[in-house]
């Protein structure tokens, strides 16, 4: 990577940096430039320590697979296939980030490339400047190559799901959706989103083609706190006792 700065540095040239690949817009690919594929795909978990090191083209997916063996995990994405560069150097909201924060906030240490060409680690205890920087301090001071995370126990079954309501519910909906997540404990996140129901199998079929209101939730907090009898869920909910690392990100075919 710093050789690749230093060069198009040299040549003037034109260059973007592709990691994770998980960008509908293509900002990871340049025409008439360099196009700088990342490689360093290493998880190294330290469950003794609870953090990991993790490098930038690892997406989520395989990095929960990993932490969830020691029965941890940090906050993430809710789509398997985004990469966690963009995505920690972005905020990232996810199940765990009512709990435990954003991934920014999980972040430890850092390993930017600068447009100077030199690899530095920067942390809260060595260059702070670079630190906050890389952590939403505008942006182009380098390349981040590799991420050091806190780790959290998460239990490696959770109840998560998603209730998908008609668009004419959603007033009602999003009221109540309003005044339950001001007092909800900080184990139980849910994300309302409004969309487009495409035919697949979570939407109802009556649903397909229509503008619907989203509810995605999970609740991370311990079995013993869950309720131990369930009621036959109604067709728009689909939910349950999921694994975290898999079954409770969704699969995206996008990587651009």
């Amino acid at each position: 990577m710093a050789r690749c700065i230093r060069f198009v540095k040299e040549h003037d040239l034109e260059f973007s940096v592709r990691s994770g690949g998980h960008d509908y817009v293509g900002k990871s690919i340049c025409d008439g430039g360099l196009v700088i594929d990342l490689s360093g795909n290493s998880i190294e978990i330290d469950p003794a320590e609870n953090t990991a090191i993790v490098g930038s083209v690892v997406r989520w997916g395989a990095f929960d697979e990993v932490a969830q063996k020691h029965g941890q995990a940090t906050t993430g994405a809710t789509v398997s296939t985004v990469g966690i560069a963009g995505y920690t150097l972005g905020g990232g909201t996810g199940f765990l980030a009512r709990k435990h924060g954003l991934a920014l906030d999980n972040l430890l240490s850092a390993r930017v490339v600068t447009t100077f060409g030199e690899s530095l680690l920067a942390s809260e205890h060595h260059l702070q400047d670079l630190f906050w920087a890389i952590r939403g301090g505008s942006g182009n001071f380098g390349v981040v190559t590799s991420f050091e995370f806190k780790l959290h126990e998460v239990a490696p079954e959770i109840t998560a799901g998603q209730i998908v309501f008609p668009f004419e519910q959603a007033g009602d909906v999003l009221r109540f959706y309003r005044d339950f997540m001001r007092d909800a404990p900080e184990e139980i996140t849910c994300y309302a989103f409004f969309l487009n129901a495409t035919p697949v199998d979570a939407f109802p079929e009556s649903y397909h083609g229509k503008t619907v209101l989203s509810l995605v939730t999970a609740y991370i907090g311990g079995s013993k706190t869950r309720q131990k009898r369930t009621r036959t869920p109604p067709e728009r909910w689909r939910a349950g006792f999921k694994h975290y690392s898999a079954d409770t990100l969704h699969r995206s075919p996008h990587h651009v």
